[in-house]
């Protein structure tokens, strides 16, 4: 019947013309008559029946309307972001919200850490023992100079902070955290110094360690070795043994 209903240009007719009263007297020869039309609708699209309740699209209020997002300074992700009211409308229930939550994609050049920001920053052997500049783009745009005193040494791994060079403070833009640097240090290749530059290079170090080798010592040689991808070999074993 619900087929009929919406299928017939007659009956989709008299329902669009006359509503629920025309369909309700149906039409002279027609033999077409029931008692509440709804309720058939109702049961074509899953309602098992007269619905009680109000029906979406009906009595649920739907309008497009721009929303204005303000994403402030120092926000965080997953963060929300909440339009009190401004969900659907309905008038047996109070207004739904929407929410916005952030999501915070990552930056090329700094790992953001709560209040702090991370640079990863890798010098050269000569600029670890010798001094290094950096100039380092900010997020609002500015230029700071990054750069080691003069003796003083980077060592591989290490970390230095700038204060106040971090993040903004959310609702506090004016308070920032620290921006944290990160060093990698670079060693130049196997056999880049002749032995002549190498002798002339252990007179500017400092001296190295002075070991007595004993008369039974063994010699051995050392290989390169991967830890990450040791591990992964080791997985593979295991898979093929299992």
């Amino acid at each position: 019947m619900a087929f009929e209903v919406l299928s017939d240009p007659k009956k989709r007719k008299i329902y669009d013309e006359g509503g629920e009263q025309a369909l309700k007297e149906g039409t002279p020869g027609e033999g077409f008559s029931f008692h509440n039309p709804m309720d058939i609708f109702d049961m074509f699209f899953g309602g098992g029946g007269r619905s009680r309740g109000p029906r979406r699209g009906k009595d649920v209020n739907r309008e497009k309307k721009i929303l204005e997002v303000n994403i402030d300074k120092g926000m965080k992700d997953g963060q929300q972001i909440r339009f009190t009211g401004e969900g659907d409308q309905d008038p047996e229930l109070e207004p739904g919200d929407i929410v916005i939550v952030l999501e915070e994609r990552e930056h090329e050049t700094f790992i953001r850490r709560s209040r702090d920001l991370i640079l990863k920053l890798t010098i050269n052997l000569n600029e670890s023992l010798t001094g290094f500049k950096r100039v380092i783009g900010t997020l609002d745009q500015r230029s700071l100079l990054i750069e080691s005193r003069p003796g003083e040494v980077i060592r591989h791994g290490s970390y230095k902070t700038v204060e106040h060079e971090g993040m903004p403070t959310y609702k506090n833009p004016f308070e920032k955290g620290r921006l944290i640097i990160h060093f990698t240090v670079e060693f130049p290749p196997t056999g880049f110094l002749s032995e002549k530059e190498l002798k002339q290079l252990r007179k500017l170090l400092p001296p190295g360690q002075e070991v007595i080798v004993p008369d039974d010592a063994e010699e051995t040689v050392m290989t390169e070795f991967d830890p990450e991808m040791d591990a992964r070999q080791q997985r593979d074993v295991v898979d093929l043994r299992c």
